[in-house]
């Protein structure tokens, strides 16, 4: 991951944490990790009214970003992510590797695409900024 996060930062990519831990929480956390003045945002489950799968906190997020929500990419690994994010009209892709909550499998919950570790994270950031330069939607 911290691979991914060095290329994202390199190329002026903003990036940033929306959980739906309570941010009092959150922040220590990704402090600890030494991730704290790399995020641009971190956005707990008690930042905004109402948590995930309501699109709030997403949308806080992009704000605080000045990333416009179509031009997002969410990566998360419960449906309530991949159901925050069509809300909030951004593309979501499930970390299909680590703790994937309970419940249905991620096959089912709509997302994207399904990527087994932060290197297919890269690419698929990748492959979209191409379609995105040469005028394809992704």
């Amino acid at each position: 991951m911290g691979e991914l996060l060095d290329r994202l930062e390199a190329d002026d990519i903003a990036w940033g944490v929306v959980t739906n831990k309570y941010e009092r929480f959150a922040r220590p956390l990704i402090e600890g990790l030494g991730l704290g003045t790399r995020a641009a945002v971190v956005v707990g489950g008690d930042t905004c009214p109402r948590a995930k799968p309501f699109p709030d906190p997403l949308l806080h997020a992009a704000a605080a970003m000045g990333v416009a929500p179509e031009r997002t990419l969410y990566v998360g690994d419960d449906e309530r992510d991949v159901q925050a994010a069509r809300a909030a009209g951004m593309q979501v892709v499930v970390a299909g590797y680590g703790y994937l909550g309970e419940g249905s499998p991620p096959a089912l919950w709509g997302a994207d695409g399904i990527l087994g570790s932060p290197a297919e994270i890269d690419a698929w950031i990748r492959g979209t900024a191409s379609r995105r330069t040469a005028g394809v939607a992704p």
